[in-house]
């Protein structure tokens, strides 16, 4: 279009709809199609925000008016789902959301522990009564103490990876609360899987 070269104009007009976005006393109503001879220009407040030109309407198998029309409908929704998304009540509530997804972490982890923990006396309560030790005819292959340690290492182990396992999936969570971490969701948990 003129001087502009496609990249050019593709980058004038992100720029403009970005601003859009940030106008807190956005108004889709003030966005209109304006036609002139040679373009059909998508107007907000005097500003113009794209222009269609008929070149664009062929290219795109449409007619210029139809084409600018389809264009700010399209700019009218993305302005509003960004506004819904990142206004005050919804952050609010993605922030609430986002504390009580950790609440819930902490509290598994802290009853994780404790059960580990119950576990892990349960072990040494155990010792001498159904903790002998493993003998094959007269050779100690465990004696009482490698077995109660080897079954506490276990109780760690599980114990550890129980709260990666718990954080790690919390994760995915976390960032499907908020809008702009949502794409990091699907590639936490295909890194699960």
């Amino acid at each position: 279009l003129g001087s502009f070269s496609a990249r050019d104009r593709a980058a004038a007009v992100s720029n403009r709809i970005e601003k859009l976005a940030d106008d807190f006393a956005f108004n889709k109503d003030s966005l209109e199609v304006v036609t002139s001879e040679t373009t059909a220009d998508i107007i907000y407040r005097d500003n113009i925000i794209a222009s269609v030109s008929e070149n664009d309407a062929i290219w795109e198998n449409s007619t210029r008016d139809k084409l600018a029309l389809k264009y700010k409908n399209t700019i009218e929704k993305a302005v509003l789902k960004y506004k819904d998304e990142t206004s005050f009540t919804t952050l609010a509530k993605e922030i609430g959301l986002a504390l009580l997804v950790l609440l819930i972490m902490v509290v598994i982890i802290r009853y994780l522990i404790k059960l580990f923990k119950w576990i892990a006396q349960k072990i040494d309560s155990q010792k001498g009564k159904s903790i002998k030790g493993i003998k094959i005819k007269d050779y100690d292959l465990f004696d009482e103490e490698k077995q109660v340690k080897v079954l506490h290492f276990l109780n760690t182990f599980f114990k550890w990876l129980l709260i990666v396992l718990v954080v790690y999936l919390a994760l995915p969570v976390l960032f499907g609360i908020f809008p702009w971490t949502k794409d990091l969701t699907e590639t936490l948990f295909g890194y699960v899987l």
